[in-house]
């Protein structure tokens, strides 16, 4: 399977970690994709679209593929 550009974290959060004295550095943890979060938005347009044509699987799967565009029209901007 090929590995997508997930867009790095949406909402990282950052821990402070020192050794008690001038060293110090962050770390980022937790969080959704970026990927996932565009996914999530595109998914709630889906659903109120309502279209009884497609499974929710297909929508899912469309969701990703724009997705997909709006992290390569990011990159490109």
């Amino acid at each position: 399977m090929e590995q997508k550009c997930d867009g790095g974290k949406a909402f990282p959060g950052y821990d402070l970690y020192g050794d008690g004295k001038q060293h110090f550095s962050w770390h980022p943890h937790g969080g959704m994709s970026l990927r996932d979060y565009f996914a999530a938005k595109v998914m709630q347009g889906l659903v109120v679209l309502c279209n009884q044509e497609t499974t929710w699987e297909q929508d899912a799967k469309r969701a990703y593929e724009i997705a997909d565009e709006m992290l390569a029209a990011r990159q490109k901007a």
